[in-house]
């Protein structure tokens, strides 16, 4: 528990380097976050279609409107696959997954 900790906040710090990204809470105290990415649900969507299909990268099947407008909302769970990840390719993928536009 402490290794995926230690790794959400490392991801945390790379993630709150992107323009358009807030976590939640930051640092995390947990494996998990909360991540509010600037973007529309339907880009969104077409950018979990677009890392799916072209870097074979799965990350989330929907994500959520929150209080902050303009955002959609997902959680990040910190695991044996995302401990599998460097912290810069899960910001990357993140960067990716906001540059779809459907």
């Amino acid at each position: 528990m402490a290794a995926n900790t230690k790794r959400a906040r490392e991801i945390a710090a790379a993630l709150t380097k992107i323009d358009g990204v807030l976590v939640v809470p930051d640092p995390p105290q947990t494996p998990m976050m909360h991540i509010a990415l600037r973007t529309t649900e339907n880009d969104f969507n077409a950018g979990v279609r677009r890392l799916a299909t072209e870097q074979r990268l799965w990350s989330w099947s929907a994500s959520y409107p929150g209080d902050v407008p303009g955002y959609r909302w997902v959680e990040l769970y910190v695991g044996d696959a995302t401990l599998e990840l460097a912290p810069a390719e899960i910001a990357a993928a993140i960067r990716a997954l906001m540059a779809a536009r459907d």
